[in-house]
């Protein structure tokens, strides 16, 4: 697995958070999401007609700790990996690959797998950065649980923003 992706156990859950109850309720109605979509799209067969936005996908801001929380406690609770992405690493160039080789791979890598994704953005993204375009592409064709965890919302982060089934804020 490539240094800038860490697979988190899940130690966190409903009895040993300290989310006020509105967010636990919030957090929630993605895992029923989750639920619903899997019965759409594979026990009724819509699936096979659709081959994007078949993800569902989250943008956490706010305490960075609280958005990792809350995603170790929606993968425990679906019983599937959790997968954590430094996102300001995988778009750096170096001598071996490219930003977009290295997103790419992420999403390779996790296409056979069940797994949450979780994009840890720490630094503002350029709203014309061919990484910013590239991820909205993968996140369309992801079919699971990806979440963005970013501290802020700024005006050239609202790009990801308008691309998401859920916003949660951690402040």
């Amino acid at each position: 697995m490539p240094g800038f992706i860490g697979r988190i156990t899940p130690v966190h859950n409903w009895d040993n958070s300290d989310f006020p109850e509105k967010l636990k309720n919030n957090l929630k109605k993605i895992l029923d999401e989750v639920f619903k979509r899997a019965q759409k799209y594979d026990a009724w067969g819509f699936g096979e007609k659709l081959s994007f936005d078949r993800n569902i996908n989250a943008v956490f801001t706010g305490k960075r700790k609280d958005g990792l929380k809350a995603a170790e406690i929606l993968a425990g609770e679906l019983g599937i990996s959790l997968f954590m992405i430094d996102f300001g690493a995988v778009i750096v160039d170096n001598e071996e690959n490219t930003g977009p080789e290295r997103l790419k791979q992420v999403f390779r890598n996790s296409e056979n797998q069940e797994s949450v994704l979780l994009f840890d953005i720490r630094k503002e993204i350029p709203a014309d950065s061919v990484e910013l375009d590239l991820l909205l592409f993968l996140m369309s064709r992801y079919r699971g649980l990806l979440i963005l965890n970013i501290g802020n919302i700024s005006s050239i982060m609202k790009k990801l923003v308008e691309n998401t089934t859920f916003l949660i804020s951690f402040s």
